[in-house]
């Protein structure tokens, strides 16, 4: 579609109109003429002078159901619902039908049958073998046709829908992640695109976001209707709560604001859980395992005030609500924070446990969902070999009608998720790498079926310790156990904590020994550079 758009230079919604309409099965046939003609009108040919007027305004080709009427009634005469009757038949592929009208086209029909009759094209000047011949080329097109306005209206919207998208791009991602909220695989599909566009996704926050996505400078503000567990009237409120009385100073503020409104305590996790309550000074671990009593206090405290009560300091100018403490516990490690990210918004936003492995993925040339999902535009083949990297959940056993167990499951990498089948024999052979949730490779088969999203057909699972490569050993040439450089070597290895193992090599014993508690590390250029410096370049060595 680019290429042929490129070679089109379309300059108004018509030439858009008709662009969506020839790259189609049946007229997309036709395409190279249409560029041929389109580049040299005066070199377009027409089968008959009469088609001219009708076909001009698309380059002597035949694009549009109101064309073919349009030939019917210049061309023979037809009534326009006689026209239309012609449209459907060729439409349904109605071989009666049409064989019948094929004889009314060019001969015509008298109107015994109580119709109107109908000219026919010989009788209107028309070469019966040419009548033939466009008749023929009627059939062939019509199964496939748009109507004109349904062609028009498509072009119309991708116009206005890729200029927004071209000047105004943080804007327009935003209505359309808004437009999929319901839509997991969608929203993490067009994020994907917005950061391959270099736009970045903000975290949802208390105080910056509403219930939309908005755009926010050269970023996207995540919307809250997005993260799960939080409604509509608690999202109105908030909003309402903060445009009124100011931004939120921190949660327990945000909490005593909203006490009485639909705030509880699978909201407020949920926000603390996504980021939404980050930058006042508290980790995510010490507000998610605070939230419960200062959600009491919050509640207390307003119960107090609707009830008038005051204590003997309240009327004090200085004196000010007495705040819930919040424990200090340190943060979740990473893991756990993308995790309890995932739950609370059903993907990873800041990050994502696969994003290790990226370098592998790109090594292997593997194969990414987001395109395997979208196979039927990309132009795959059904049965295509694919390859991915990723973690299956979701892992659904039944039994063959032979008895024997398979499985369904979704595999997730960094661009989507994808269902794959795992037959008998795989799942016999594989069912703990199955279970363990590490991740693994999918090798399999890409199945496109009519009417059914895209699947992979399992032939193999493969853990990551058959991917990853080995870890490298250091050696490293010292005179002896005595050397006066060993201890400064041994200070900079434990700078370097890693996966490579390291050896020693005394040249005055001739003998390979390992560091005290065989100390491993990462060979990066800097550790190795200064290692060079101390022992020379021919006292290290990485195999």
């Amino acid at each position: 579609m680019r290429q042929m758009l490129i070679q089109m230079k379309p300059r108004s919604i018509e030439d858009l109109t008709a662009a969506t309409s020839i790259y189609r099965p049946g007229p997309a046939s036709s395409i190279p003429v249409f560029i041929k003609n389109r580049q040299n009108p005066a070199g377009t040919t027409y089968l008959h002078p009469k088609l001219e007027p009708i076909l001009r305004v698309t380059n002597g080709c035949l694009l549009y159901q109101e064309q073919v009427m349009e030939v019917c009634r210049v061309l023979a005469g037809y009534s326009y619902g006689r026209a239309d009757l012609v449209r459907k038949a060729m439409a349904k592929k109605k071989a009666d039908v049409m064989a019948a009208e094929r004889q009314i086209f060019i001969h015509g029909k008298d109107d015994s049958d109580g119709t109107p009759a109908v000219p026919g094209a010989v009788a209107n000047g028309v070469p019966e073998e040419i009548a033939d011949r466009i008749f023929d080329e009627m059939s062939s097109f019509a199964e496939y046709a748009f109507n004109k306005a349904h062609a028009t209206a498509y072009s119309i919207i991708s116009y206005q829908t890729a200029y927004l998208k071209c000047h105004y791009p943080q804007a327009y991602m935003a209505a359309l992640l808004t437009s999929v909220l319901d839509s997991t695989g969608k929203l993490l599909e067009y994020i994907g695109e917005c950061r391959e566009k270099g736009i970045a996704i903000l975290p949802p926050h208390i105080n910056k976001s509403v219930s939309a996505f908005t755009s926010e400078g050269s970023a996207i503000r995540f919307g809250l209707l997005a993260v799960k567990g939080l409604g509509r009237a608690v999202i109105d409120q908030l909003v309402e709560e903060r445009e009124k009385n100011g931004p939120f100073t921190g949660m327990q503020d945000f909490c005593v604001r909203m006490y009485g409104r639909d705030l509880n305590r699978r909201a407020l996790e949920s926000l603390i859980r996504c980021g939404a309550l980050d930058g006042r000074g508290y980790t995510r671990k010490e507000l998610y395992n605070s939230c419960e009593r200062v959600l009491d206090a919050a509640a207390s405290q307003g119960r107090d005030q609707a009830a008038g009560q005051m204590d003997l300091f309240s009327a004090m100018e200085d004196s000010a609500p007495a705040q819930a403490e919040i424990y200090r516990c340190g943060e979740y490690s990473q893991s756990d924070l993308l995790k309890y990210e995932y739950e609370a918004l059903g993907f990873y936003l800041t990050g994502h446990p696969l994003q290790q492995y990226e370098p592998l993925v790109q090594q292997y040339r593997m194969d990414r969902t987001s395109r395997l999902l979208e196979a039927a535009e990309a132009g795959l083949p059904d049965k295509k070999p694919v390859r991915l990297l990723g973690v299956l959940g979701g892992v659904k056993t039944i039994n063959t009608k032979g008895g024997k167990p398979m499985c369904f499951a979704r595999l997730e990498d960094m661009t989507g998720t994808i269902e794959v089948v795992i037959f008998p024999r795989t799942l016999e052979e594989q069912s703990a790498l199955i279970r363990s949730g590490e991740p693994l490779v999918v090798e399999g088969t890409l199945s496109l079926r009519e009417e059914e999203e895209p699947k992979v057909l399992c032939s193999r699972l493969i853990s990551l310790n058959d991917y990853v490569p080995k870890a490298q050993t250091v050696y490293l040439r010292l005179t002896g156990q005595e050397d006066r450089r060993l201890s400064q070597v041994l200070e900079l290895l434990r700078r370097y904590p890693g996966s490579s193992p390291v050896k020693l090599y005394f040249a005055d014993q001739k003998r390979y020994c390992y560091p005290p508690g065989r100390l491993t590390v990462s060979p990066e250029d800097a550790l190795l550079d200064a290692l060079r410096t101390m022992l020379g370049p021919d006292g290290v060595a990485l195999k």
